[in-house]
């Protein structure tokens, strides 16, 4: 008798398994879509890279705002100092004779600068404050 109750519960727990199993299979919000395309690796990783990319942008955008916030004059910007020398000697060289006193006569560029720098500040930063 003993092992007619032990056979009988393991039947019903092997039934209750096979109930499982088969609802587990057929509802598809456990596992998802079975038939739905299987997205390639390198899609996977074009995305993260892209997403990479976002922050890193978002992560520079705060420092120069940062720097920007930081520096208030020209001579002041020391972080960018050989950056904005070199793009004042590309600009002088691209300038017109007439507008090249803005950019050679250093009270005229520290004036441009600010003025760039109030209107980045502006612009770009004031999610930041």
């Amino acid at each position: 008798m003993n092992t007619k109750l032990l056979l009988s519960i393991r039947l019903i727990f092997a039934l209750l398994l096979c109930s499982g199993a088969t609802y587990a299979a057929s509802n598809a919000s456990l596992w998802g879509d079975i038939d739905a395309p299987v997205v390639p690796t390198k899609v996977i990783e074009q995305q993260q890279q892209q997403l990479q990319a976002e922050q890193l942008a978002i992560q520079n955008q705060k420092t120069i705002c940062e720097l920007f916030s930081a520096q208030a004059t020209l001579p002041n910007d020391t972080a960018g100092a050989t950056t904005i020398q070199d793009a004042l000697a590309r600009a002088y060289k691209v300038t017109l004779p007439d507008y090249r006193v803005l950019i050679a006569n250093k009270d005229a560029a520290n004036s441009l600068y600010m003025q760039y720098r109030n209107v980045y500040l502006k612009t770009y930063c004031t999610a930041a404050k």
